[in-house]
């Protein structure tokens, strides 16, 4: 038996280069520009984002993380998330220079894990995608901005 699978893309336009906002996408340093952002390190040889990194978080539902696809040279990340009862999600990050800034094409991959998970992926919609990734977006360049040398 097949569950639900709906995946959503968006590119971002961020307000600095690409080797300024790649450490932001890391556990630890998400807690300097997402609000509310806090997480529990599993594994992590340098406590930072890396391959295999591995932490947890608990909003909605506790998640527990894993840093699949770590390439800086690259500028790409990819977390697998799960919570273990009811939804898989597959992050994908590609980060690309612009003549100004740099653009983050961001791709979420749901997959329900059970009837539940399902429902969640039945529901949620491009327009919650978008909402979401819109704050994202917007919460990440206030931090540029007001960090911006």
């Amino acid at each position: 038996m097949n569950t639900l699978r709906k995946s959503f893309t968006y590119k971002q336009n961020l307000s600095a280069n690409a080797k300024r906002v790649f450490p932001l996408l890391c556990p630890e340093m998400e807690k300097l520009w997402v609000d509310g952002w806090d997480y529990r390190m599993i594994y992590s040889k340098s406590g930072f984002a890396e391959q295999d990194c591995i932490f947890q978080t608990e909003r909605e539902r506790k998640e527990t993380w894993v840093i699949s696809h770590f390439n800086p040279e690259e500028l790409r990340i990819e977390f697998h998330k799960t919570d273990n009862t009811e939804l898989q999600t597959h992050i994908k990050i590609q980060l690309e220079d612009l003549k100004s800034g740099c653009s983050a094409d961001v791709m979420y991959t749901y997959t329900g894990l059970n009837e539940k998970g399902n429902q969640f992926v039945a529901g949620f919609t491009e327009a919650d995608y978008l909402n979401f990734m819109s704050i994202w977006e917007n919460s990440l360049n206030k931090y540029l901005k007001k960090t911006a040398a």
